[in-house]
């Protein structure tokens, strides 16, 4: 019978945990008499412990990012809806009409930027054997999101992981009005207008989107 080989393991930054707390009990048993006592003593061996932003085991960023409904995820969804309805009209199959080539779409760089947005916020998918494509699909519920429904304003994720999605919801109407209302009050104060986008939404109508949210009901694109 082969011999298994052994698995490499990383060590990680810290002493192990047991050798330290037996070597506490055997020369310092008061460090025990509380929880608060003994934390600040294994701190002055590991000063890490102290560090909230990172693991003190592996040196991980413990920052939870939050990715909001915004404009330019907004505008991102909208394109790609604009791409299928055109993919459609060709006389695709909405299933093929749903396949988005993302390098190709007509945005700017800080719309296309919002994929990740988009992705984390369950707008967007790229299944495994689009992978490497530049192909995505709008999913289920980025469809609901374009016909009107309300969706969570934000998703908390860590190392790549979903925390939790926000109970506060928003519409991508309410996205586009406050660009809106920020762009009037720019010129009405007399200021000058960085980024303007609402030539991309201007058209915009959730009842229009309706009939393809009722196509992707059902779908694998969950």
């Amino acid at each position: 019978m082969k011999k298994r080989k052994k698995a490499e393991l990383e060590p990680g930054k810290l002493p192990k945990l047991w050798p330290l707390l037996v070597t506490l009990f055997n020369e310092r048993k008061d460090a025990f008499d509380s929880p608060e006592e003994l934390r600040e003593i294994v701190g002055q061996y590991w000063k890490q412990i102290h560090d909230p932003t990172k693991c003190p085991n592996c040196g991980r960023g413990m920052e939870i990012k939050i990715y909001k409904a915004d404009l330019h995820a907004a505008l991102f969804l909208l394109a790609m809806a604009r791409e299928v309805r055109a993919n459609l009209e060709k006389g695709m199959s909405f299933t093929e009409a749903n396949k988005v080539h993302v390098p190709s779409l007509p945005v700017t760089n800080a719309v296309s930027k919002h994929i990740t947005h988009c992705d984390y916020l369950n707008f967007v998918k790229q299944s495994k054997e689009l992978k490497g494509t530049g192909y995505w699909f709008i999913t289920t519920w980025g469809w609901k999101a374009l016909r009107g429904d309300r969706v969570p304003a934000h998703a908390k994720y860590w190392a790549g992981n979903l925390i939790g999605r926000s109970e506060e919801t928003i519409t991508l109407s309410e996205m586009f009005r406050t660009h809106r209302e920020l762009v009037a009050k720019a010129i009405e104060l007399r200021k000058s207008v960085r980024s303007d986008h609402r030539d991309a939404f201007r058209d915009y109508d959730p009842r229009e989107w309706a009939p393809y949210a009722g196509n992707a009901e059902g779908s694998l694109f969950d």
